[in-house]
């Protein structure tokens, strides 16, 4: 039986171990998360220490990164060579919002939400080359454009 996560109240996490419990990380709010990180980067460089792993996975930090950053500023899903071809796209998300990117007839690119505007069905999934963009629920179709 190989190594598996339990949360205990919130408090810790825990590895098992064939051996027992071993505890690996503390449940911290994310205040102190915060402070703790901020006392790191404001101090000498020889003084830092590593983030606090909870400070990766931390809920209300994750919200208040979407909120705060990926909301408010330009996000990169990729590079343009990766969509080199009228009709390529690529699929991301951004602060949990479905999105595409695909080059359209005139060779640029172009970024729309990847939802259809009839029944809200996910349009595009992974990377492709499509001449349309077609709903799988009731076939709504959009051309390269947008439109």
């Amino acid at each position: 039986m190989g190594p598996s996560r339990v949360d205990f109240l919130n408090e810790v996490t825990a590895v098992i171990l064939d051996k027992g419990f071993v505890m690996v990380q503390r449940n911290l709010p994310a205040e102190d998360l915060l402070k703790q990180l901020e006392k790191s980067a404001s101090g000498l460089l020889a003084n830092a220490i590593g983030a606090e792993p909870a400070l990766y996975w931390n809920k209300d930090i994750a919200a208040s990164e979407d909120h705060n950053i990926f909301r408010k500023d330009w996000v990169c899903p990729g590079l343009a060579a990766e969509i080199p071809k009228q009709g390529d796209y690529l699929t991301f998300s951004i602060a949990g919002e479905p999105i595409f990117c695909i080059r359209n007839s005139s060779g640029d690119i172009k970024t729309y939400s990847n939802v259809c505007r009839h029944r809200m069905m996910l349009l595009l999934e992974g990377t492709g080359t499509v001449s349309k963009v077609v709903c799988p629920y009731h076939a709504w179709t959009y051309n390269l454009n947008g439109s």
